[in-house]
């Protein structure tokens, strides 16, 4: 039997064998190869000490931006890279926890209550605290958080992070503004977004923040926290902390990403059936008067023809490192984001870098330099939509030589609202920031820093005669904002622990800023040229303005804060502003909210109460 099966493999042409052994390795290969490509798949429940199952816990593969939460039930799924990858499991209130994948395909581990994230150090204002010793309402958010998130920009990587935080997008466009509230409206005229710091700066233009940049950022929720600034402060204040270099061989980070958004949702539209049929009996007649106009005769899907498939690609570098005394950061990142309506984008291009200078123990200095260039087409999507519903079905948008149609019995081509009408903006954003401490003494720092922001926006308009009711007539507009700002601060910083049960700590400084804007607008029409926009292309100039506005002020500010034996926590901020903006017999205001915290520190005069804030002006 053994020959006679020897026999018949001789007898196959092809079929040595060493092409047999050839073909087994290299379909072991290929199955290795595809085994490693797809990782290894590890699913498991997350429960606590009493066995109850664990929603919202964040598992991650360390080490990289891949990572999930667990669900209602407790229950994650997650795709390894190999054995030797590192689960990482962390939640508030209980002890981050790792779990090494090895040959487990399910991995069901159980996480400890732990406070040891009181430990950590929270920014505030002018200075950083403890989280145990914070007797306000802060909330932090970490660098891990965002890198999951893989946000395009900082509001994008704080929306649904922070309880009590809202963040609403005014728009679908790419590049739109988005709307944050933090305590609700607080002010009637000084609007209602809240005050942002980078890096202890004030003013920092957020739309050029790269959020692969930052390293943590602080929310201060209630007025106690965020009164240390003042009016400003009305909203609460978004603290943000960016990325420092670190000592060691230098470090270099690349990140892509792509992905894909499409229309979910159509708004239901009739078609050229539907309408022939209610023009018919609109008409009350059975006869069509040109049944043979392709004009009249088409049958278009206009929302299809408005949306597409859009990209939205991100790729950012930064390199890190530092020796004794010195460290640097930089990073680049670009942002092509397109919108669903055809023609509609944004394109950003952001940098930053970060040096700080330590020579010695009494002295360091520091720069932040951050710069961001911006492109869009703000294209009015409720314009365009709007045309697209009420415009007939049947209306033709292209002629036969593939040029788009005009107005038709008084409604705009769709396609052409989109692609001919322009409202591009361009944006440029500088700003510099330069601080210096000095230790006196190991309790007592001074700070002095400096900073400056520039930035310029040019909105071009323009609007075809295509788009027009007589098809004869163009207009166009352009507007210029030039807007400056600048602030210097000194302050001092103590904090003195005496004996083992009592610490210390207080803020005194001052600070002055000065806020420049000015705007300048001209409009024009019947243009010569429909590719060159430049005025003197406009043979009718019908509007030219321009206005400027300036505003100044001085503060002074301190803070006051006393711990005994980390339990009962007394907290007192106060500041005084004089601001041009204020009437003339009026300059300055005055706050001074007061907080205690404790156990049972007002226990002596009111049985249960746990915490006590006075607020006066």
């Amino acid at each position: 039997m053994k020959k006679q099966f020897k026999s018949i493999i001789h007898q196959r042409q092809g079929f040595s064998g060493i092409r047999i052994l050839v073909l087994f390795i290299g379909l072991t290969l290929l199955t290795a190869a595809n085994l490693l490509g797809q990782g290894i798949k590890v699913t498991g429940t997350v429960r606590d000490a009493s066995g109850a199952v664990l929603e919202g816990v964040s598992v991650t593969v360390k080490g990289t931006a891949t990572g999930t939460l667990t669900d209602e039930k407790g229950k994650y799924t997650i795709t390894a890279i190999d054995a030797k990858t590192i689960l990482v499991f962390s939640s508030i209130g209980f002890t981050d926890l790792q779990e090494l994948v090895g040959a487990r395909k399910t991995i069901s581990p159980v996480m400890n209550a732990g406070n040891s994230n009181l430990e950590d150090v929270v920014v505030i204002g002018y200075g950083t605290q403890k989280k145990r010793d914070v007797t306000g309402a802060i909330a932090s958010v970490s660098s891990a958080q965002i890198t999951q998130r893989q946000p395009k920009d900082l509001l994008d990587a704080l929306q649904g992070q922070v309880p009590g935080l809202q963040i609403g997008q005014s728009s679908g466009r790419p590049g739109a503004d988005n709307s944050v509230r933090i305590r609700g409206i607080g002010t009637l005229q000084g609007g209602a977004d809240p005050l942002y710091i980078v890096d202890g700066a004030q003013g920092v233009d957020i739309a050029g923040l790269n959020p692969n940049d930052i390293e943590s950022v602080e929310i201060l929720k209630d007025a106690a926290s965020a009164a240390i600034y003042g009016s400003r402060s009305a909203n609460g204040v978004i603290i943000i902390t960016t990325k420092k270099g670190k000592e060691g061989k230098p470090a270099v980070d690349l990140r892509y990403l792509t992905s894909a958004s499409e229309l979910s949702y159509k708004i239901p539209q009739a078609n050229a059936a539907d309408r022939r049929l209610y023009d018919l009996k609109l008409r009350r007649n059975l006869t069509q008067n040109d049944t043979l106009n392709p004009s009249y005769n088409a049958d278009n899907d206009y929302q299809d023809l408005l949306a597409r498939t859009a990209l939205r690609q991100q790729i950012d570098l930064n390199v890190s490192g530092g020796n004794k005394g010195l460290n640097y950061y930089g990073g680049i990142g670009y942002l092509s984001d397109e919108g669903i309506i055809i023609n509609s984008y944004a394109k950003v291009l952001r940098g930053r870098f970060n040096m700080d200078f330590k020579p010695n123990s009494k002295f360091s200095a520091g720069n932040r330099l951050q710069v961001s260039y911006q492109t869009e087409n703000r294209i009015d999507d409720g314009l365009t939509l709007n045309q697209a519903i009420q415009r007939p079905p049947t209306f033709r948008v292209y002629f036969p030589d593939g040029s788009l149609a005009p107005n038709i019995g008084g409604r705009r081509n769709p396609v052409a609202e989109a692609l001919y009408r322009k409202n591009n903006y361009e944006i440029i954003s500088t700003n510099l920031y330069t601080y210096a401490n000095y230790n006196f003494t190991k309790d007592l720092k001074l700070t002095v820093d400096a900073n400056i922001r520039i930035n310029s926006t040019e909105n071009l308009r323009f609007s075809p005669r295509i788009l027009s009711t007589t098809g004869l007539d163009n207009n166009g507009s352009i507007n210029n904002d030039m807007k400056t700002y600048w602030m210097t601060q000194a302050f001092f910083n103590y904090s003195k622990k005496i004996g083992k049960n009592h610490s210390i700590t207080a803020v005194m400084g001052t600070s002055a800023d000065n806020d420049f804007w000015r705007s300048s607008s001209l409009s024009g029409s019947n243009y010569v040229s429909e590719t060159v926009l430049t005025f003197n292309s406009a043979q009718v100039i019908t509007e030219a303005t321009s206005s400027e506005q300036r505003s100044t002020s001085v503060s002074g500010f301190g803070r006051l804060g006393y711990s005994y034996k980390g339990k009962y926590l007394f907290n007192s901020n106060f500041r005084t502003d004089a601001s041009s903006k204020f009437g003339k017999d009026n300059r300055g205001a005055f706050s001074h909210p007061l907080r205690l915290d404790g156990d049972s520190l007002m226990s002596l005069s009111c049985s249960g109460l746990k915490s006590f804030l006075a607020r006066e002006k």
